[in-house]
């Protein structure tokens, strides 16, 4: 008797085609054939939403996923985190008590993915941290340890800009306000693959851009930091960013030789 996997694959993708990205998930885990025919459309879109009181989307394990197979990355098109993740609301309000009301959130006080706020040692091999190191000294070598600290606590930040350096086919990005209210990692992303790899053409899928869509209807002391916001003018790909700027303000572009 014919299995699923001898099927023509015209026949298996109307036969797919109805399953939910949890039951593409199951059936890519059955099989090396289903695994390749799959992987393509569990990876496609990433769209993540976590509030203060929920589980904390497995980022971790994203990232270790895609430190082990690079491959999966290449099939991520569509990139979406929303909700409150570098700083909780209370955190947020906190820092716009004082009078230095744009002053960044400290790192230290910056959200853990982990509970502990400590890395469970068996999350990542020996050979998982060595490739993370060498990410964190390509993208800042200089602020390495600092880098290397804050991801052995967790630090929400540090993952995302880790999983955005290994995106590098993405073509929609979408980050809400909660993961770049207070962000010091990941603009440096951006920033070192535009300034250093001009000439390898950095995420040249990328062709809609989103950042912080979803704020307060009310604005009063969101911040954030702007290179997220003018690093994206640089790209000839992209064709359309989508924000809001609260207090906008006269910035000068991160290339002083290059136009925008």
């Amino acid at each position: 008797m014919s299995s699923l996997i001898d099927l023509p694959a015209e026949l298996l993708e109307q036969i797919l085609s109805p399953l939910l990205i949890q039951d593409f998930s199951r059936l890519n885990r059955t099989c090396r054939v289903l695994h390749a025919f799959l992987s393509p459309r569990v990876y496609y879109t990433i769209d993540w939403f976590w509030e203060d009181d929920q589980p904390c989307p497995p980022l971790d394990l994203l990232l270790r996923t895609l430190v082990n197979n690079a491959w999966l990355a290449s099939h991520i098109r569509v990139l979406k985190l929303r909700g409150n993740a570098i700083a909780n609301d209370g955190r947020w309000e906190h820092s716009f008590s004082r009078d230095d009301c744009l002053a960044s959130c400290a790192v230290e006080r910056t959200r853990s993915i982990w509970a502990k706020g400590q890395r469970p040692k068996p999350s990542f091999l020996p050979t998982d941290m060595r490739t993370i190191k060498n990410l964190i000294s390509a993208i800042d070598s200089f602020h390495a340890h600092q880098w290397n600290v804050e991801f052995d606590r967790g630090n929400i930040d540090v993952i995302v800009a880790l999983v955005l350096m290994q995106s590098q086919c993405i073509e929609q990005l979408d980050l809400g306000i909660g993961f770049i209210q207070h962000a010091k990692f990941t603009p440096k992303v951006f920033r070192h693959q535009i300034t250093t790899l001009k000439m390898a053409r950095p995420y040249k899928n990328l062709h809609t851009v989103s950042l912080g869509l979803d704020g307060p209807s009310t604005p009063r002391g969101v911040w954030s930091n702007l290179d997220l916001f003018r690093i994206f003018f640089f790209l000839p790909s992209v064709v359309s960013v989508n924000t809001i700027l609260t207090e906008p303000v006269v910035f000068a572009w991160p290339l002083p030789t290059a136009t925008p």
